[in-house]
């Protein structure tokens, strides 16, 4: 299964779409990302299960993800701009834990070799 490798890539180009959020609820979120670079729409959707939040989108990447019980794991820029929007403050991607764990913060595995931190 492919991984992003390229995380702070990807984490700049999130800061780039335009995201609308359409739900966000104690359980599921709904957003709406448009692409600053293609103008083009997508819909993320991330579930809120604890430890394991998981995201999915319907980008070419994120229909390319497996099916089934790690189907909630996309790491697009779509879906890191979604994190960005429900948690109302910056996320920071990175590659591996120990990254993560260095910045002191909230972190969470994402999916696709990305772990994220808030604020």
């Amino acid at each position: 299964m492919s991984t992003i490798v390229n995380q702070k890539q990807i984490q700049d180009k999130s800061r780039t779409d335009d995201v609308n959020v359409i739900f966000n609820g104690d359980r599921v979120a709904t957003v709406e990302v448009t692409s600053g670079k293609s103008g083009d729409t997508y819909r993320v959707q991330i579930t809120k299960t604890g430890d394991r939040q998981g995201a999915i989108c319907n980008c070419n990447w994120g229909l390319h993800r497996p099916h089934g019980e790690n189907a909630q794991r996309s790491a697009c820029h779509h879906v890191i701009a979604a994190y960005n929007a429900i948690n109302e403050k910056p996320v920071y991607a990175w590659k591996t834990e120990a990254d993560a764990d260095r910045q002191k913060k909230a972190k969470l595995f994402i999916g696709d070799g990305t772990w994220i931190t808030i604020g």
